[in-house]
């Protein structure tokens, strides 16, 4: 397994966890409000810096274990990998946000359109990550 496989694992379990904690946050907030709860931005760019944070980390720890695959650049399949991967992601992306718009329209709830299309920019990179994956595992 080379080093942007062991990366796309890395992401996979990160975006998934801070994912997790990302939306148990917002459904114990909404719960104590008994309505959709507003963004805080204090929390969201916490969220991100840490994402960000556990991403360098890893590449590093990943990096460390093996020196020589860290730094090649990347070929043609891996980057039909990536490409692969992103193409797959975008179209997620964009069927899930047209969702949360047509949420929107029928329930007219913001703070709900916010957390929605959060979730899908949070969906499309797992998705991301797991088509890589697949595609490192299947060969493309």
């Amino acid at each position: 397994m080379g080093f942007r496989e062991k990366m796309a694992w890395a992401m996979l379990v990160i975006m998934s966890a801070m994912g997790g904690l990302y939306f148990y946050w917002v459904f114990q907030q909404s719960a104590a409000i008994g309505d959709w709860a507003p963004p805080n931005l204090r929390f969201l760019i916490g969220f991100v810096i840490l994402v960000i944070v556990l991403a360098i980390i890893a590449g590093t720890v990943i990096g460390i274990s093996r020196p020589s695959e860290a730094s090649p650049p990347m070929d043609e399949r891996e980057r039909m990998i990536s490409y692969s991967g992103e193409v797959w992601a975008g179209r997620l992306m964009t069927i899930l946000i047209l969702f949360a718009l047509g949420d929107f329209a029928v329930n007219d709830s913001g703070n709900r359109l916010f957390h929605l299309t959060f979730a899908s920019l949070v969906v499309s990179q797992i998705a991301e990550h797991v088509m890589q994956i697949l595609f490192y595992r299947r060969g493309v």
